[in-house]
Parts: C-alpha cells; sequence; structure tokens
C-alpha cells in the first residue's frame, strides 16, 4: 500500500482510533485514509492549536495516549504553544506533523521542524525512508507512553506516497508490576510517622485511582493524619472525615491553619510544586516522606526526608503493615473538634445579588450545579478563572482539566472539546475569561457546535486583562490599555450555530439555569462582571 495509508492504518492498529487535526498539503492523504477508508475518527478543529490542546485534554481525562496531525511549516508552528504546555503537564500525545520533500525545499512553508520541537521539549521522531516509516511510528508511540509527553513524528511528503510493505508493528507492553519501596527510605518514613504527632497526606494526580484512594483512607485512618489533596486530585476525598481539601495557595482558612500547624507531610503521588507548596513556605520546617512510581519526580521541587519510588496503592498499604508488626499507635491528630470545624466550615463567598451585579463565585457554584456534577470540568487560564478553582466541585478527578502549566489563556475551550470525548456520555463545563475567549475559543466554538458537544462554558466577561489590570492598579497605573469593547458574546455564540445569553441580574441568571436545562447546542453564557471590583467580590 502507499505510505499514506500505511501510516493511518498503523495508528488504529496501535489503538489510536481518534485525530484531532487541521488539514494541509504536507498531511491531507494521511487523514483522507485514516477516515475514509479506515474509519477512523477524526475531529477536525478550526486551528491547530486547538487541535493540540483538544489532543492533550483527552490524553489526560482518558488516560491514553492523544493524537493530532497538522501540516509542516505554520501547521506545526500554530502547536508550539500546546507542546510546551504538554511537556509541562507530562502528557503523552503523538502529534503527525508533514514535512517538506527534499524537492520542496525552499518552498513557503519550508522551516526546519527538528529544532523547532525539540525547543519545546517535546521528542521528536523522523520518517526517514518509507521502509522504517511503520518503526519510526511505533517507536514515536512507545516514546510518548513512556516518556509521558508529546512526541511529534515527523512525515516527509515523498514517503507518503512511496509504495510500502505493510506489517503489524504492535509495540509489547510488558506487564507492570506495582513496585513496593523496600530498604532504609522506608524505614526512615515509619520512623518519620512514628515521631510525627501532626501528619497531614496529600494526594496528587497519580493517586486518583480507586485502590490508590481507598489505601490512603485506611492509612489516614491508621496513623491519624488528615487528608488532602493537590489542585489536580481535588475532591478526591470529599465526604471523608477530616479532609482538609486543597493542599496550598488555594487552601480554605481552617486548613491554612492545619498546614502551618503540621510537622509531617505524606505526599502520595504529588508533584509538590510552587502551588501546592507556596514556593516551598507550606514544608518548611515539616518532615517530607514523598512516594511516586517516577523515581525524578521525587524531590524534584522540595528536599525530602525519605523518598519512596513504588505504587501508591502499595506502598500506603506496606506502610500500614508495618506501623501494625511495630504495633506504633495513631498520632491522635484527629480531634474531634476539628472535624466539626472542617465539616461546619464554609468559604467567605457571597452568594447573593450586590448592588453592582452577581457575585463571581455564587454564580460558579450556581452554573456548576446546575450542569449537574457528573460532569467533565476544563478551565482556562486568567483571573476570574483561577477564582473558580476555589469553589469548583469535581466528582471524578480524571474529568478535571486545566490549562495553566505554561500560565497560556485560550485553549480552554479546544480543551474542553478534547475532555467531552473522554467524558462520553457526560456534559462538559468550561470556566473561561473573555480574552481567553478571544484568544482562542472563538475560532473553537464552530468546532463544538459541528460536532454536537454537550458544552457549557461560562464566560466570565470583566471586559478586559483582568491579571493585567492588577498589575497596573497595584502600581497606581492607568490601566485602559488593558480594557477592550467585546461583541456581544451570547449573539455570537448564536450565530455560530449554538446557544448564548448573557446574564447581569438575578433573573439573567435564572434565564441561564433554564437554558442549561434545555439546551441542544453548546451554550455559552457571557457573565458581565465589573473590572473594578476585586475578584472575590466580582459584580
Amino acid at each position: 500500500m502507499k505510505g499514506h495509508e500505511a501510516v493511518a492504518r498503523a495508528l488504529l492498529d496501535h489503538g489510536m482510533s481518534l485525530m484531532f487535526g487541521v488539514l494541509g498539503g504536507a498531511n491531507i492523504f494521511i487523514v483522507d485514509s485514516y477516515v475514509r477508508t479506515l474509519n477512523g475518527r477524526y475531529v477536525a478543529t478550526s486551528n491547530e492549536a486547538g487541535a493540540i490542546a483538544a489532543a492533550l485534554a483527552y490524553a489526560a481525562c482518558s488516560g491514553t495516549v492523544g493524537l493530532a496531525s497538522v501540516t509542516h511549516g505554520p501547521g506545526l508552528t500554530n502547536t508550539i504553544t500546546g507542546l510546551i504546555e504538554g511537556v509541562k503537564a507530562r502528557i503523552p500525545v503523538v502529534l503527525l506533523a508533514g514535512d517538506t520533500a527534499p524537492a520542496g525545499r525552499g518552498s513557503s512553508q519550508d522551516i526546519s521542524q527538528r529544532e523547532l520541537v525539540v525547543a519545546t521539549g517535546a521528542g521528536f521522531e523522523d520518517v526517514t525512508t518509507a521502509d522504517t516509516m511503520l518503526g519510526d511510528l511505533a517507536r514515536a508511540v512507545r516514546r510518548a507512553e513512556l516518556e509521558r509527553r508529546p512526541i511529534v513524528l515527523n512525515v516527509p511528503t515523498q514517503h507518503q506516497w512511496a509504495d510500502v510493505e505493510y506489517r503489524k508493528m504492535l509495540i509489547h507492553r510488558p506487564e507492570t508490576r506495582g513496585l513496593v519501596a523496600e530498604g532504609e527510605d522506608i524505614e526512615r518514613a515509619i520512623g518519620i510517622i512514628a515521631a510525627a504527632r501532626k501528619p497531614i497526606i496529600v494526594a496528587g494526580r497519580g493517586a486518583i485511582s480507586p485502590g490508590a484512594r481507598a489505601a490512603l483512607v485506611q492509612l489516614a485512618e491508621r496513623t491519624g493524619a488528615l487528608l488532602s489533596t493537590t489542585l489536580q486530585a481535588r475532591d478526591l476525598f470529599d465526604g471523608e472525615r477530616f479532609n482538609l481539601g486543597i493542599f496550598g495557595t488555594l487552601s480554605t482558612a481552617v486548613a491554612a491553619d492545619e498546614i502551618v500547624a503540621c510537622d509531617c507531610i505524606i505526599a502520595m503521588g504529588a508533584g509538590l510544586n510552587n502551588f501546592t507548596t507556596s514556593k516551598g513556605g507550606l514544608v518548611t520546617g515539616k518532615r517530607v516522606i514523598h512516594c511516586d512510581t517516577d523515581l525524578s519526580a521525587i524531590g524534584r521541587h522540595v528536599a525530602v526526608d525519605a523518598g519512596l519510588v513504588g505504587d501508591v496503592e502499595l506502598v500506603a498499604n506496606k506502610i500500614i503493615e508495618l506501623l501494625d508488626m511495630a504495633e506504633l499507635p495513631p498520632s491522635g491528630y484527629r480531634d474531634p473538634r476539628l472535624e466539626e470545624a472542617l465539616r461546619t466550615h464554609t468559604p467567605g463567598f457571597s452568594g447573593t445579588a450586590t448592588e453592582n451585579g452577581l457575585p463571581l463565585h455564587g454564580t460558579i457554584q450556581r452554573v456548576a450545579e446546575a450542569v449537574g456534577h457528573d460532569r467533565a470540568t476544563v478551565t482556562d487560564g486568567g483571573r476570574c478563572v483561577v477564582e473558580s478553582f476555589k469553589v469548583l466541585r469535581i466528582s471524578d478527578p480524571q474529568l478535571w482539566y486545566y490549562n495553566l502549566r505554561f500560565g497560556s489563556i485560550g485553549l480552554g475551550l479546544a480543551s474542553a472539546i478534547g475532555a467531552s470525548f473522554a467524558a462520553r456520555d457526560k456534559p462538559t463545563l468550561l470556566v473561561t475569561g473573555d480574552g481567553g475567549f478571544m484568544n482562542g475559543g472563538l475560532a473553537e466554538f464552530s468546532t463544538a457546535v459541528r460536532n454536537g458537544i454537550d458544552l457549557v462554558i461560562l464566560l466570565c466577561n470583566d471586559g478586559g486583562y483582568g491579571m493585567e489590570e492588577i498589575e497596573f492598579r497595584a502600581r497606581d497605573m492607568p490601566h485602559d490599555i488593558t480594557c477592550f469593547e467585546w461583541p456581544e458574546f451570547a449573539a455570537v455564540a448564536e450565530s455560530l450555530g449554538g446557544q448564548g445569553v448573557s446574564v447581569r441580574t438575578e433573573a439573567d441568571l435564572e434565564q441561564a439555569i433554564a437554558a442549561i436545562s434545555n439546551r441542544t447546542r453548546p451554550l455559552l453564557i457571557d457573565f458581565k462582571l465589573d473590572m473594578r471590583r476585586l475578584p472575590g467580590e466580582v459584580g
């Protein structure tokens, strides 16, 4: 068969049955074979930045390797922000990029694609000849899985029309046995736990499986530790006694007091980055035990006293076993008064209308509750979006995705599209800002409409770039360059084939809630805010 069909068939043989992409002269025939000849599912995004963002979110929410395809030159350059986001988030994606044939060197779309990709931190695999094509592709898939980052498969156009003898080159995936830490480190960890009087367990994305969650709940009861999570694993311990919620800069007041007072942090599958530790301040003076399957993750951001390389569930059970053998008592940290404080504490966010409009946090809560708890949840970047982290509730951390690793705005809507395919029959809620929507969301709203995505978008519209406005105000400088006169987004959504509602008052909000219940197409809620108000009380 021809090389373009061989590539398409190999992708499906590797289990990659969903592709996001944008057509161009250097990838058009691969995508055509994938869809028309082999019945692969293809989601045509409006922009290449949207294609890579959707593939990243799909991979993260499905637990599989994502797939996207773009053409050469500007098609690839448009994916740069997404590639860096994927590298920083450690998400496995194969980005199939066409490349210019040697005879076309000097054409307007010809660039050195390898150097461009390597600079992002992503991996690069070049199809060097038609004979090596299938092996090169298999290696790209394998690398994405093992290295947990985007890998660009570079396919020059001349190989796509070469004759290829097709053969399956499936990746052998050896059985992965769960590791259990042994030796001095786990003995040191047991000693630290035995001496701790106020231990806190911090669960991250690497601990969200049902087995790991159950083991950590049992470990907390055995040690007398409090439970908490990183932002990526938020609400994992919802409903559990002595659950602090998010550990770090987004902690509640009650949780923050306990975090400051604790003397031992048991981090399980958590990165302990600057946001979780408040630039290391929340772990200063405390003993730190860090468990992860990835050796390089342990101690990457903060110094640790005991590093445990192993499976979270198995390591937690091993610690319980050793504590029982040594007949070590729990810490005694779990005071009934603390349990009552955690149960009754509510953040100090207003949920009622003010004379200037609707409160930010209360409105986000109302919309999220109307969409339903069992959903995929995606957030873009921006001031109001970060505030949403304080109030959004997540039923399944696997279906929770946010775009903040590279600090970019504009990836949210495309990410919501990718997450929706992982969520299958569940709705998807996107919280985005006006700047983020205009930066990239506007282009992909039509993609959501074309694909019939069950999507509700809460667009927090403060009329400009809020983060930058804060910087100007802090220095008593004019901030007019951060302000924009946007179009009426509800009308724009309608013109693109979706549904739209503008919200300024309580009555408007009630109409929006009704629209959520009766939606038949992607629904955009344009929530009008006043930039002059602080994020916690935007009106």
